[in-house]
């Protein structure tokens, strides 16, 4: 494995103390009134996510199916050529 740069020790640095903040720091109750717009604000890319997950599902599946039909269309030509001569 490479060495670690020094940049790269300084974000690892960074990221430790980070969490040790967070840790350490007493938890703040919110109000429920920001907590709902905190789970609107949540839920919407979620949504999205899912969508764009679908589409890339039924897009793939789409050129999978047209890939299949190609090549099986190919192996009958290929069958009746042998046939004919």
């Amino acid at each position: 494995m490479p060495k670690k740069t020094k940049r790269q020790k300084m974000i690892a640095a960074y990221r430790k103390k980070m969490m040790l903040a967070e840790k350490v720091s007493p938890v703040v109750v919110p109000d429920v009134a920001e907590t709902k717009v905190a789970t609107q604000i949540k839920e919407i890319p979620k949504q999205n996510e899912k969508k764009f997950e679908n589409s890339f599902f039924f897009s793939d599946l789409k050129k999978s199916l047209v890939l299949v039909a190609v090549v099986i269309a190919l192996e009958i030509a290929l069958y009746f050529a042998r046939i004919i001569k």
